[in-house]
């Protein structure tokens, strides 16, 4: 889960099978509260686990890192999308891979 909603985080604990584990990535404000199946959560085995994804030293070491030899990182950008065409690359990587040699996608409002 991404989305940092508790629509969202109740959707990926109900579509997490028995045994699997649901990583809440997307984080909620301080003081947000969601319900837990706790049937599920004990006799079905499931795992939630939160994750946090970076701190803004971490931003700024990436940024640098990029500014630095940008060129390295460019062959990463491997479509370019207008924000009308944002489907797109959804659509692409709505499989268990993504499709027609798709690594990173860049939506660009003003293409």
């Amino acid at each position: 889960e991404a989305a940092g909603t508790t629509e969202a985080w109740d959707r990926a604990m109900r579509l997490t099978a028995p045994g699997g584990t649901a990583v809440l990535f997307g984080g909620c404000p301080r003081g947000t509260s969601v319900e837990v199946d706790t049937f599920r959560l004990h006799y079905e085995a499931l795992t939630l686990r939160g994750v946090f994804h970076h701190a803004p030293r971490h931003i700024r070491a990436a940024l640098e890192e990029l500014a630095r030899d940008p060129e390295t990182y460019r062959a990463l950008l491997t479509h370019r999308f207008g924000l009308d065409e944002v489907v797109q690359p959804l659509a692409m990587t709505a499989g268990l891979a993504p499709r027609d040699g798709l690594l990173k996608a860049v939506v660009d409002p003003l293409a």
